[in-house]
């Protein structure tokens, strides 16, 4: 049986189509805001270092595994390809044909680890330092918490985590619940504090944060302390009534009501914050955010470049691309991952894995592929290939090629 795929495309700028897309409505609130910023008087702009890490050691198999799960909950037609579904990292190992591996960057103030592929800030809740992954995949706040069994607070801490642990006077606010699942099927859940949370020089006095009282299996060796969320606070999974992100409760305190995604591949990057680097600001293409999904969700095109010279799939892809720093991936259409696989030497599908391999001494940059039945993701390559602008208050999302 033929699968559709997913693809991770380093080396090609993906076409975003602009003069199609349409504004993302507000964001609705319900009656009850946990969060309150700080001061609403300043008007701050900071910058977080994204710093590699030397150690992690790349499995694009395994992050397609994890990609597969993580839109499943979205788009229940989805089926993953049988190879991957018991994939471990040794199925493919022998294979002449395996996805090139080596060192990834980590993440503001950061160090992705593990089989992560994650980029991991340095935040303060409370007192206490945290590394958490920024998501613009997702819009929960949530830390490991001294909420877990006793046997995962002490795994925790073997790992070299953080637990948060919440002053005296901060209590679980009655009657809420938050629960998410992330990128490998695996899920956490727990109660919902409010606390100060600090990124940089901009604190949220009250923010709410979830608690994990409960993570399933796979999430108990997760290497980061926690997730950030920055999509809009349509998907954050408080009960009874959602609360705000972070970056939501900021925006009075930021100069301007954008962030931007700069990583690098074995060199320091950024996450900035109120403000545009000047280095890219005059040569940024911007396209319009879709409709209120929650996602940084924009129109895409049938297109990209190989080696500067551009390939087209006349195709429609009605369903747009969605911009991810959650996700390690470039997920496309199969007909256009088929567009470049045509220019790599010996590149061949593998059916039961649902992707593309090719031999370790071509030159080339590693793919996978995408369901047509789904948006295109970008995720973290994108972001090394490209300066991300998440423009909030214009509601669009802009690049400019590195």
């Amino acid at each position: 049986m033929h699968y559709t795929t997913w693809s991770l495309l380093l080396s090609i700028l993906p076409a975003l189509a602009f003069p199609f897309a349409t504004d993302v409505h507000d964001v609705p609130q319900d009656k009850i805001d946990l969060a309150i910023p700080e001061d609403f008087e300043t008007e701050s702009t900071f910058t977080v270092p994204a710093i590699p890490n030397p150690n992690f050691r790349r499995d694009g198999f395994l992050e397609l595994k994890k990609a597969y799960h993580k839109y499943q909950r979205h788009f229940s037609y989805l089926v993953i390809p049988p190879g991957l579904l018991n994939y471990t990292t040794s199925n493919y190992t022998t294979s002449e044909d395996l996805l090139r591996r080596g060192a990834r960057t980590g993440s503001s103030a950061a160090v992705p680890v593990g089989q992560d592929i994650m980029y991991l800030a340095p935040v303060y809740i409370g007192n206490q330092k945290f590394n958490l992954n920024f998501d613009t995949g997702s819009s929960d706040l949530w830390v490991f918490s001294n909420k877990l069994p006793k046997s995962l607070q002490t795994q925790r801490k073997k790992l070299g985590g953080t637990l948060y642990t919440p002053a005296a006077n901060i209590k679980p606010v009655k009657g809420f619940t938050w629960g998410s699942s992330y990128v490998d099927g695996s899920t956490a859940s727990g109660v919902v504090v409010v606390d100060k949370v600090k990124i940089g020089g901009i604190t949220v006095a009250k923010q709410a944060v979830g608690m994990t009282s409960k993570v399933s299996r796979n999430l108990e060796y997760f290497n980061g302390d926690g997730i950030l969320g920055l999509a809009f606070s349509i998907l954050n999974s408080v009960a009874p009534t959602k609360q705000k992100t972070w970056f939501e409760n900021a925006l009075p305190q930021l100069k301007a009501k954008v962030f931007t995604a700069n990583l690098n591949r074995l060199a320091v990057g950024s996450y900035d914050w109120g403000y545009i680097n000047p280095k890219y600001s005059k040569r940024i293409g911007w396209a319009k955010l879709r409709t209120s999904s929650g996602w940084w969700h924009v129109d895409a095109a049938g297109g990209i470049k190989v080696n500067g010279k551009s390939a087209t799939d006349r195709r429609s892809y009605n369903l747009g691309a969605v911009l991810d720093t959650g996700s390690s991936l470039l997920l496309l259409p199969d007909p256009l991952v088929k567009l470049y696989y045509a220019k790599v030497p010996k590149a061949r599908y593998i059916p039961e894995a649902g992707a593309w391999v090719y031999p370790c001494t071509s030159d080339s940059l590693q793919s996978f592929g995408n369901p047509s039945a789904l948006p295109f993701i970008y995720g973290d390559v994108f972001f090394k290939a490209n300066f991300g602008v998440f423009d909030f208050g214009n509601r669009r999302f802009g690049f400019s090629q590195k």
